[in-house]
């Protein structure tokens, strides 16, 4: 069923232009990714890194301070800040589909794969996995004691 609304409150201006449940969101999520934006930007992991490297380098950032699954979150805060102004149901989507990006870049890196927290060794928790898996020795023993 079409239904077409539009509402304003504390988070802006609601456009709503159908019925969507959750199932309905992540199709939608998943024909955005797996479709038409696969074939125009390619593989995602590999737009994601580029975006980052442009971002780094606009930022004046080492070239990889930020990672392609950084890419895919803030792309999901860029979309948070649309919907503060106006929350549309493209922008839910979009939210869905960037979370999904980011779960399948983060797959892919084997040393971020966290161990479950009762075969950690030396009590190290899932938190400091990931520490580990970004910082090189240095900078982990610094980050990992609340250091710089």
């Amino acid at each position: 069923m079409i239904v077409s609304a539009t509402t304003t409150g504390s988070l802006g201006t609601r456009r709503w232009v159908a019925d969507m449940d959750r199932a309905e969101c992540l199709t939608r999520a998943q024909a955005l990714i797996t479709g038409q934006r696969a074939e125009d930007y390619g593989d995602a992991e590999t737009n994601h890194r580029r975006i980052g490297r442009l971002w780094c380098d606009y930022l004046g950032l080492p070239i990889s301070a930020i990672q392609p699954e950084d890419v895919a979150v803030m792309m999901i805060l860029l979309k948070v800040a649309r919907m503060q102004h106006s929350l549309t149901e493209d922008s839910l989507v979009d939210v869905a589909g960037y979370a999904a990006l980011a779960c399948e870049i983060i797959s892919n890196k084997p040393e971020v794969r966290l161990v479950p927290r009762d075969n950690c060794p030396n009590d190290e928790t899932p938190e400091d996995q990931v520490l580990r898996a970004y910082y090189s020795s240095e900078d982990y023993a610094n980050v990992s004691k609340g250091g710089p």
